[in-house]
């Protein structure tokens, strides 16, 4: 899907996500009106359709490249090697020209597809096959969609008990959004009998950019350091901390340790 309004250009603000099979990218003019927005089902082919679909959006707006002045990327968690492809490309992009880069969550992007009352909750879910998922738990608030829990990996009934039930009371709405929802909701109901849900799949349940401005975002200090967010330590990571111990990964000393 494409939708863009020609206008006549001044700085604007670019953002993008490729952490599903969708490839989003928005883009907003200075005064955070959106002039287009570009969704696309690309599968695999992240890598050899993302700057292609960049440059047909920026012109379609009439926005030179050199306009944007602000990069919005959403950095997982998701597929490995999509959320990759986004992240180097905003990171290479904001490095070389000095932009400034933000890095948002995807799993709050497809929370926001979500249309949801005050007071009700969300549940972005990405399967991650043998009922595990990358999720979290958002609510709807009068300040706007806040992360209740932490974006995660998780097995699924383990997130349920020790997650969700700890947030959720009797009597709570939900929504559930993302593809293949039927093992997931219904496993919910089971742990969660008192709790509404509903669910949303579709082309609409996927982390669309087009929203990207109601989600919470981090302005990224070294943009050639941002990694992505896989929910789990990757295998690079495992191994590093296994050999130097400690809690958490220094990921300076992880790319000294495998260049």
């Amino acid at each position: 899907m494409i939708n863009s309004e020609k206008e006549a250009s001044g700085m604007a603000k670019l953002a993008l996500d490729t952490a599903t099979e969708a490839l989003s990218v928005t883009v907003i003019d200075d005064a955070d009106r959106v002039l287009g927005h570009t969704s696309l089902a690309a599968g695999k082919q992240h890598g050899e359709r993302l700057v292609p679909v960049v440059a047909q959006l920026l012109e379609d707006c009439n926005v030179d490249c050199q306009a944007v002045d602000s990069l919005y990327v959403g950095v997982g968690p998701g597929s490995y090697t999509g959320v990759r492809i986004g992240v180097t490309l905003a990171k290479t992009w904001a490095d070389s020209l000095g932009l400034a880069l933000y890095q948002m969550s995807s799993l709050a992007l497809l929370a926001a597809q979500a249309s949801v009352p005050v007071g009700d909750y969300i549940i972005p879910l990405m399967d991650a096959r043998r009922l595990s998922a990358y999720t979290a738990l958002y609510q709807q608030t009068d300040q706007g969609l806040v992360a209740v829990t932490a974006d995660c990996h998780a097995d699924w009934q383990t997130w349920l008990s020790s997650e969700a039930s700890q947030h959720l009371q009797a009597g709570a709405q939900v929504v559930m959004i993302g593809q293949h929802l039927a093992p997931f909701a219904e496993a919910f109901s089971q742990a969660l009998p008192d709790v509404s849900l509903k669910t949303v799949e579709g082309w609409t349940a996927y982390p669309h950019t087009d929203k990207f401005q109601q989600v919470a975002h981090e302005r990224v200090v070294e943009p050639a350091l941002l990694e992505p967010v896989y929910g789990h330590l990757t295998l690079a990571e495992q191994e590093w901390l296994a050999k130097e111990g400690g809690a958490s990964v220094d990921h300076a000393a992880l790319i000294h340790y495998y260049s």
